[in-house]
């Protein structure tokens, strides 16, 4: 076969192979990560890291119950400031961004080693103060791995995680994010860096709606 028609092959066959897998069936994919895992607990430490920031390691302890309820508990003194943005790493990441976006698969690439699908999910509303969103689902273990979200008149921000296997499921290791902002007092731009690391999981404890009651939603 000539140099040409190995190449149309491959094209072909990368073609077939973005092809063979729909959008609901990725969801469907991700919405099974935890499976026979109906809650946790384990000890969230995280840091926030700038050339002008640089904010003491913290630990807070997370109860999660499926499919989205979330208690955070300080360990390091009585009140600790907790980046919202933990919860993308977390539960159905998925499920909780479809609902709100329209979405649509541009193709395959590779994460950190992993292959994976690449979507991009556009807000419904027009209003939100997001062009859109690039995520990157592993295509094996259907975990989402990277988020890279677009705001209007704003510079992006990158979440990059990991994942580790707990029974037949998957749970978060690590949550990175990584974007720019402005300085103090100033219009210049600085890298900002938040880190989360998830340790000492306890997997089905028992926790009940009610333990979820007056936490933070």
């Amino acid at each position: 076969m000539s140099r040409a028609g190995c190449g149309l092959l491959v094209a072909l066959l990368w073609s077939s192979a973005v092809s063979a897998v729909t959008v609901q069936e990725i969801v469907d994919g991700n919405a099974k990560v935890q499976d026979g895992i109906k809650d946790f607990t384990c000890l969230m430490t995280f840091s926030v890291r700038s050339a002008s920031v640089r904010v003491p390691d913290t630990r807070v302890k997370l109860y999660y119950k499926a499919p989205d309820r979330f208690k955070p508990e300080a360990v390091d003194g009585d009140f600790t400031v907790l980046p919202r943005t933990y919860r993308l790493a977390v539960g159905n990441i998925l499920a909780r961004l479809v609902k709100e976006h329209t979405v649509r698969l541009l193709g395959e690439e590779t994460v950190n080693g992993r292959p994976c699908w690449r979507l991009k999910l556009v807000p419904k509303e027009p209003d939100t103060g997001i062009l859109y969103h690039l995520v990157e689902v592993d295509r094996e273990r259907y975990t989402v791995v990277r988020i890279r979200t677009y705001p209007q008149g704003d510079q992006p921000a990158t979440l990059t995680m990991t994942q580790e296997r707990h029974g037949r499921g998957w749970l978060p290791a690590t949550a990175t994010i990584e974007g720019l902002q402005k300085t103090r007092n100033s219009d210049k731009l600085e890298q900002v860096t938040v880190a989360i690391e998830f340790t000492k999981y306890r997997t089905n404890v028992g926790l009940t709606d009610d333990f979820f009651k007056d936490s933070e939603e």
